[in-house]
């Protein structure tokens, strides 16, 4: 039998193969020689500034609760001109245009009819506070306003010495302000002037049970305290768009200021002046605001 031809097979010799395409990191500031002592710390510290330029930047320390930021009434860096810049939350203090207390002039009063204030004749009672700030009643028990065809609660009575708002260039010595809430949370002033006279059966109902400290709290008894044995004689007011007159300084606030003042004893005075210091903010600019004055 003849031999099967020999076939030659030729196998082509292998691709080499592409290397995976690596990602070339930037390139890094080349490093110093060797000679250069203070060549390595530069080195260093130029590659710690470009890191750190990469990175995000860190977000701001949440801002402080507003209740723990001390402000007081006194001149200074905590004082009413400074309140603004103290918190975020206190910024209408220093940009608010219907801030309180006001100067009551002639030249800003609107005289006309408005209307009464029905205050109501309940008993209530409530916690003496030394707030560090002043001297307050937080009230316990109901006591209404009706007011703009809904009902107002009285919430607290804050002592002011000397009285906040002035009225024809007159400054009392102090006033008792009663604020109320509304059903919406909207919240109201009456602030009562105080002049030196005859002691005061209402205030002598409270100071019996003064705090001396600072954060004190003395609880009333029992219920013996009603708005109509503060009140003057005389109802008619002032009435103007104001605001809170601490700090946040919130606005939106109706202030009402009793025409008529009622009086003071000077050993009550002189009492309210020891344990609490000046706790009036000075009168703000009225920006064209009215005073509605009841005739």
């Amino acid at each position: 039998a003849e031999p099967l031809p020999s076939v030659e097979v030729r196998i082509p010799p292998e691709r080499p193969r592409k290397p995976a395409k690596a990602e070339i990191p930037p390139p890094a500031p080349p490093r110093p020689a060797v000679q250069d002592p203070g060549a390595s710390r530069r080195y260093i510290q130029t590659r710690a500034a470009e890191l750190a330029a990469a990175a995000p930047p860190a977000p701001p320390p949440p801002p402080a609760d507003p209740r723990t930021v001390r402000w007081d009434h006194a001149s200074g860096d905590k004082g009413p001109q400074a309140w603004g810049s103290l918190h975020p939350d206190f910024a209408a203090c220093s940009q608010g245009t219907r801030q309180s207390p006001i100067h009551i002039t002639a030249q800003d009063v609107a005289v006309g009819p408005a209307d009464p204030l029905p205050f109501g004749h309940q008993f209530f009672g409530g916690t003496v506070w030394n707030t560090g700030h002043g001297l307050e009643l937080e009230v316990e028990g109901a006591s209404i306003l009706p007011l703009r065809g809904a009902p107002w609660r009285l919430v607290r009575l804050q002592f002011r010495h000397p009285a906040e708002e002035r009225v024809h260039l007159q400054n009392y010595p102090m006033a008792t302000e009663l604020v109320y809430q509304g059903p919406n949370g909207q919240m109201a002033v009456v602030s009562v002037p105080m002049q030196l006279g005859s002691p005061n059966a209402f205030i002598t109902r409270i100071w019996t049970h003064m705090p001396l400290d600072a954060q004190d709290r003395v609880r009333l008894p029992q219920p013996v305290l009603s708005v109509g044995e503060l009140l003057p004689q005389d109802r008619r007011y002032y009435q103007y768009a104001g605001s809170l007159s601490a700090p946040p300084c919130t606005e939106g606030v109706l202030r009402i200021v009793m025409k008529a003042p009622v009086s003071i004893g000077l050993e009550q005075l002189r009492l309210l002046q020891r344990v609490s210091p000046p706790n009036a903010r000075p009168v703000q600019a009225t920006n064209g605001r009215l005073v509605r004055e009841t005739q």
